[in-house]
């Protein structure tokens, strides 16, 4: 590498217009290219002499040293280029003496401290690369009054904090690139007031919130990044306005709900990525006759959603998916009879139930039941569900844990003590107008205390759907042992309701039916 702070043998004896990568005009240096070169060490003090420089490039060579201030001497550039080299420390603040600035290219360089507000006092910018640095902070809300700009990267830095609103007055931008920081925050709905014609990059930091509905106002947007965030709620039905997007990436957030029909309106939409999130219900996408990449993986899509979207992207990733159904912890008396039913969708799809990891012969449909219950049904029920079209998918139904309990009637034996907190399924269920609820406490354990051998104080109670207090059937201290109540409903209408035991640290719920 040439040093050219000590060492001037890469000049040569010809005139200086004939130097390479020099302007000369009117006798003055006005533009210097001296990129891709091999230069090293620091800027040297007479380069402030250069005036009349206009344009200046130094990018991708290995200068150092913190950024130069003889260039805050050349009042008349228009264009800075020292990207791709080590420059450190601080933009200085004083950065706005270069009014006449139209192109500023910093990145690749490993400069620190905060974005200098000063920057928004260059009025003439028309094109900022501030990335790939160690700067962070924030980004200062005068950047908005830089209407000129047409290109705004700040990408891949340690900026933190708020976009800024004040970014939705730079309506001449045609790209905005914000990804691979720290920001923080909800998207600004100020941001749809931009016309761009490019690209909006926001994915990669840590953004909250809704999808602004606004965003469907940038018609002529080209490529919409908004992954890896931490952005809720559903997709916004007014991206379906962006119909001449090509790239739309939601992945890797928390949204949820269904995907918009809208989407449909971007028919020249290519990739579209919206795996590792909550969503659900997907539309038939072939309407979008351009797409080459769908990705949908990792959220609660089910055979209904990918049917349909079966061959109409080059690449479609669909699997796995989240397990279907809900969880369900029940305990039924032995005799008793229970059925367990799930729905994985689809025209093309078999079902294959499991007791125990263990496939249990006949046990074909989307529904099993089990009549008449015996202690050996007890354990963990999952149905696995396959579909002749889409073959790379195995959906699971989540778990439903079924206990099977000898019947117990305590006029049977007073003296038997329980040895597990339990709270028996109503019986009848159904019913009309009464119903009975068991329940056990078993002998408290030494950890518990010395207060315990006075009994545990315990409630039962019976809410409505609502959560509202219907009634109060137990509420008082009591021993070890098992116990029966009537539950009569005389004056309560046809519906489901809810009865909770609490006993110390245990509490459960269960639901049962009334039917007049």
């Amino acid at each position: 590498g040439v040093n050219w702070t000590n060492n001037t043998n890469w000049l040569t004896n010809d005139p200086v217009s004939n130097w390479y990568g020099v302007t000369v005009s009117s006798e003055r240096v006005s533009q210097l290219n001296l990129s891709l070169n091999n230069l090293i060490g620091t800027i040297p003090p007479n380069f402030a002499n250069l005036t009349a420089l206009i344009e200046l490039n130094l990018e991708r060579n290995d200068l150092s040293g913190s950024f130069p201030p003889e260039i805050l001497a050349l009042v008349n550039l228009t264009s800075l280029i020292i990207r791709n080299n080590n420059f450190t420390g601080p933009i200085p603040n004083n950065i706005d003496v270069l009014s006449k600035l139209e192109r500023l290219s910093l990145f690749n360089n490993p400069f620190s401290g905060h974005l200098p507000p000063e920057i928004g006092n260059l009025s003439n910018l028309i094109n900022i690369r501030i990335a790939g640095t160690d700067i962070d902070g924030p980004i200062p809300p005068e950047f908005g009054n830089l209407i000129n700009l047409t290109y705004l990267s700040l990408r891949q830095n340690d900026l933190s904090g708020n976009i800024p609103p004040e970014l939705g007055n730079l309506t001449n931008l045609d790209d905005l690139e914000l990804y691979g920081n720290e920001l923080t925050g909800e998207i600004p709905p100020e941001l749809g007031n931009l016309k761009l014609k490019g690209r909006l990059f926001l994915h990669a930091n840590r953004l909250i919130g809704s999808i602004p509905a606004e965003l469907g106002n940038l018609t002529s947007i080209d490529n919409l990044r908004l992954e890896n965030n931490k952005f809720t709620g559903t997709i916004p039905i007014e991206l379906g306005n962006l119909i001449n997007l090509r790239i739309l990436f939601l992945y890797g957030n928390q949204l949820s709900g269904s995907v918009p029909n809208e989407i449909t309106n971007i028919t020249g939409l290519e990739k579209f990525s919206i795996n590792h999130n909550e969503l659900t219900n997907l539309p038939d996408l072939s309407p979008l006759t351009s797409l080459t990449e769908l990705y949908i993986q990792d959220n609660n899509f089910n055979f209904d959603d990918i049917e349909p979207n079966i061959g109409i992207a080059t690449t479609f990733t669909y699997s796995p998916q989240d397990s279907i159904g809900v969880k369900l912890d029940t305990t039924i008396d032995r005799g008793s009879s229970i059925a367990f039913t799930i729905s994985a969708g689809g025209n093309n799809t078999a079902h294959q139930w499991m007791k125990d990891g263990v496939e249990i012969s006949g046990a074909e449909d989307s529904s099993f039941a089990i009549d008449s219950a015996k202690t050996t049904d007890t354990g963990t029920y999952v149905c696995k569900s396959t579909n002749t079209l889409a073959t790379e998918l195995t959906l699971f139904s989540k778990p439903f844990n079924l206990i099977v309990d000898e019947p117990f009637d305590i006029a049977d034996d007073p003296s038997r003590l329980p040895d597990a907190y339990r709270l028996y399924q109503n019986y009848p269920n159904p019913f009309n107008p009464s119903t009975k609820i068991k329940y056990s406490i078993p002998i408290p354990s030494p950890s518990q205390g010395e207060g315990v051998r006075e009994g545990l104080f315990v409630s039962l109670k019976v809410f409505d759907l609502l959560g509202r207090e219907i009634a109060t059937l137990v509420n008082e201290q009591q021993q070890s042992g098992y116990y029966e109540v009537d539950f009569k409903a005389d004056k309560l209408t046809s519906g489901i309701y809810f009865y909770k035991l609490r006993a110390g640290v245990f509490l459960n719920t269960k639901k049962m039916t009334l039917l007049r």
